[in-house]
């Protein structure tokens, strides 16, 4: 059986929508959907795929998480960027750009994976220090 789709959480509220569409197996704690809703995919925009998929009669909820996360593959290889705007330094993305504008270059994981480079904390609190702010975007004091 399903997950309720109860609770004001953004999770909810999508499968709430998606369900509302016609895909009743929504699960409001699928992994794969809340890296959908943390990647600042819109329930519009969640709601309006179910509806189409469930309109060709593919109304199941893996093939929806699989067709949105494909659209969000393409629109990256195509370098679309989303309409969404998040403050820079809530996301990686957003801190490695001001770190290039701050001339510390971006971080680089794969260093850090095998041990011979900077670790993301450390490159994170650099970029803070250098933009004169806190983790939260609020000037130091």
């Amino acid at each position: 059986m399903a997950a309720a789709c109860g609770g004001g959480t953004l999770a909810g509220q999508a499968c709430r929508a998606i369900r509302a569409a016609g895909i009743v197996d929504a699960n409001p704690g699928h992994p794969d959907l809340l890296r959908l809703l943390a990647a600042q995919v819109p329930v519009a925009d969640l709601e309006a795929a179910a509806r189409d998929l469930v309109g060709k009669g593919k109304g199941r909820f893996a093939l929806l998480l699989a067709t949105v996360e494909g659209r969000l593959r393409d629109a990256a290889a195509k370098g679309a960027v989303p309409d969404v705007q998040v403050p820079w330094h809530e996301s990686r993305s957003g801190i490695e750009a001001k770190g290039r504008e701050l001339g510390l270059g971006v971080w680089d994981e794969y260093a850090a994976q095998r041990g011979q480079g900077e670790q993301w904390p450390a490159y994170q609190a650099r970029v803070f220090a250098k933009a004169g702010c806190g983790p939260d975007g609020r000037a130091l004091q």
